[in-house]
């Protein structure tokens, strides 16, 4: 019989909690969510990707298409802006829509 301690079964809960969270998110999010490695390459895409960009996820996770070259050249700026704050903070987050072409 496996002794359970009241800070693992805490951990337990909050990873199991935190896991549905995100995967609800994911399942109901209005558009494309990714997620970037440290090296800022996509590494994750769910949602209608084909649908939106043309193109399937595993296009843009070849490498195949450049992410960054679809966004509307007036919000580049402000991407890579906060790419390089990403790069010199890794807890740095953004939230934020964009419009692609």
């Amino acid at each position: 019989m496996k002794k359970i301690t009241i800070h693992s079964f805490i951990h337990s809960f909050i990873h199991s909690f935190i896991h549905s969270f995100i995967h609800s998110f994911i399942q109901n999010l209005p558009g494309i969510g990714f997620q970037l490695n440290e090296n800022l390459s996509l590494i994750f895409l769910h949602g209608p990707v084909e649908e939106m960009t043309g193109y399937t996820k595993q296009d843009f996770l070849s490498g195949k298409v450049d992410w960054e070259e679809l966004i509307i050249p007036e919000d580049r700026s402000v991407i890579f802006e906060n790419r390089k704050k990403l790069k010199s903070s890794p807890d740095f987050v953004i939230q934020r829509s964009t419009e692609y072409v």
